[in-house]
C-alpha cells in the first residue's frame, strides 16, 4: 500500500512525532519521492502539545522541505497545512494541467497519520465517500473541488526499530535496547519522565532507569530477578499513548 500511495499522489505529506522528528523521518523514502519521482514533498510534525512550540518551530525551519506542525488534541495546525496544499495545488495544476491534485499521508505506525486526515477532513467539512476514476483499492476524501487526500495511509516498514517509530509490539518484539537508547538520549533533557515513572532519572544510567522503574512497579521474574523488559515495554507504551512530553 506504500507504495501505491505514493505513486498515486502528487503531493506527499510525511508525518513524524514533534518529540522525535529525526528519528521518525525516513531519509531513502523522502530522497525516492523528491530525487527519483519528483514529487513535492510536506514534512507534518504531529503531538505539537507534547514539546515547546518555539523550539519546534526551530527545528522544522532546519529541514529542507516544507514543513508543518499540528496537535490532534488541541484541534489545531489544519489551517497553516491547508494553505500549504493549496499554494502547491496551484502550481502543480499548472505545471501539470490536471484539474484534480492527490495527496497521500505517509509515515510510521501510531505516530499520526490518521489523527491528520481526521483534522484535515474536519476542518474542510468533506465527506468520507469513494471517488470514481482512481486506482482501485484506494478511497480518496475531497477536500475541495481540486484536492483529494487519500484515506488509507501509507505505513513504513520497521527496518529499525526505535521507541520514537511507534511500531514496536510489546507482546511481539523486545524492548529493552531499543528503550536503552532512547533514556540514553532524553534522559537529561526537559521532560516529564520522572513525574510518569515515579523515581529519578536525570544523571542515571539508562539501564539503573530500567531497574529502579522494575523495583518500583515490582516487576519480579522467578527467582527474585527484576523484569527489565516489562519495565522497558511500559516506557514504550506512554510514549505510543502520547503520555512522554517534552517541554
Amino acid at each position: 500500500m506504500l507504495k501505491k500511495v505514493i505513486l498515486e499522489s502528487d503531493i506527499l505529506i510525511e508525518v513524524v512525532d514533534a518529540r522525535s522528528i529525526d528519528e521518525t523521518r525516513n531519509f531513502k523514502i523522502e530522497r525516492w519521492i523528491t530525487e527519483k519521482l519528483g514529487k513535492e514533498l510536506i514534512i507534518v510534525a504531529s503531538k505539537a502539545d507534547l514539546v515547546d512550540e518555539e523550539w519546534l518551530k526551530q527545528q522544522l525551519k532546519s529541514l529542507p522541505f516544507k514543513t508543518a506542525y499540528f496537535s490532534y488534541t488541541q484541534r489545531k495546525g489544519a489551517g497553516s497545512i491547508k494553505t500549504l496544499l493549496y499554494t502547491l495545488t496551484y502550481y502543480i495544476k499548472k505545471k501539470k494541467k490536471i484539474n484534480k491534485v492527490k495527496v497521500g499521508i505517509i509515515g510510521y505506525a501510531n505516530v499520526g497519520k490518521s489523527s491528520l486526515i481526521d483534522l484535515l477532513v474536519r476542518a474542510s467539512k468533506a465527506k468520507h465517500s469513494p471517488i470514481p476514476g482512481f486506482t482501485r483499492g484506494i478511497k480518496w476524501i475531497k477536500l475541495r473541488d481540486d484536492i483529494l487526500l487519500i484515506d488509507t495511509p501509507g505505513i513504513f516498514d520497521s527496518e529499525e526499530l526505535k521507541v520514537e517509530k511507534c511500531n514496536i509490539d510489546p507482546n511481539k518484539v523486545e524492548c529493552y535496547s531499543y528503550v536503552i537508547d532512547f533514556l540514553e538520549r532524553i534522559k537529561d533533557k526537559s521532560h516529564n519522565l520522572e513525574d510518569l515513572l515515579n523515581i529519578e532519572v536525570r544523571n542515571k544510567k539508562p539501564e539503573d532507569i530500567l531497574k529502579d522503574y522494575a523495583k518500583k512497579r515490582n516487576f519480579i521474574l522467578k527467582g527474585n530477578k527484576l523484569d527489565e523488559e516489562r519495565a522497558a515495554k511500559e516506557i514504550v507504551r506512554l510514549w505510543n499513548e502520547g503520555r512522554i512530553a517534552f517541554k
